[in-house]
């Protein structure tokens, strides 16, 4: 499991025009400085958890307890808000108990359970660690510098999925036609659907390739 940033706008940050140009238009959504944080996790036999999108906002404000519950994505997403949009260690408790807890009941079958967390602070303190002891988790802590070389989801997951994000992006942006008139920041629901469509087109071989590339691979070579 690993946490990675979701900017509302995903302009590219190169363009191609005659050279000699002297102004290049570039095309954007409003506020592009607005972003979430969606936590991923897949496992070893190939299978993704629920990913969970973390907003701006108070915990327990109008977004967290009014608007959030009521989406149509409430039941394929854990949603919830904080501060800076950022996993924190009450909302990695909700992620154990909205993701983590229901993939262990329905997949686990009596297996033991191992979570493969990088040294982020919130992924070890003792209100997560306590919470993994009560359901029977067992933390397995990656050793620093090394999450880019042996953490599935940044080895072989996180580009493939924010990949997908930018293409929905792309497609929600040129719904609005090419009329030159300024675009609305995209809604909360829209980064939803985004993360609903691209986690649900990731493959079971995109993942298995991400764990064969580490060594947790449980996978033989085919």
């Amino acid at each position: 499991m690993d946490q990675t940033p979701l900017p509302f706008s995903l302009a590219s940050q190169s363009t191609l025009e005659l050279r000699g140009t002297r102004s290049v238009t570039i095309r954007q959504s409003g506020n592009n400085k607005t972003r979430a944080t969606a936590s991923l996790a897949v496992a070893a036999d190939g299978s993704k958890l629920k990913p969970m999108i973390i907003f701006k906002g108070e915990p327990r404000g109008t977004i967290a307890t009014r608007e959030l519950p009521v989406s149509q994505y409430a039941n394929q997403l854990a949603l919830c808000c904080q501060p800076a949009a950022w996993q924190d260690n009450e909302n990695m408790v909700v992620w154990i108990d909205e993701c983590l807890v229901p993939h262990i009941q329905q997949r686990a079958d009596g297996a033991p359970v191992v979570l493969f967390l990088d040294h982020f602070r919130c992924h070890y303190s003792d209100t997560v660690k306590a919470r993994l002891d009560t359901i029977g988790v067992q933390l397995k802590l990656i050793p620093k510098g090394c999450t880019s070389v042996v953490q599935p989801i940044d080895v072989g997951v996180n580009k493939p999925f924010k990949d997908r994000i930018k293409y929905l992006w792309w497609a929600w942006m040129i719904g609005f036609g090419e009329d030159g008139g300024n675009i609305p920041t995209p809604s909360r629901e829209d980064v939803q659907h985004w993360v609903v469509e691209a986690w649900n087109s990731i493959g079971v071989h995109i993942i298995q390739n991400a764990w064969r590339k580490t060594d947790l691979s449980y996978f033989p070579e085919e």
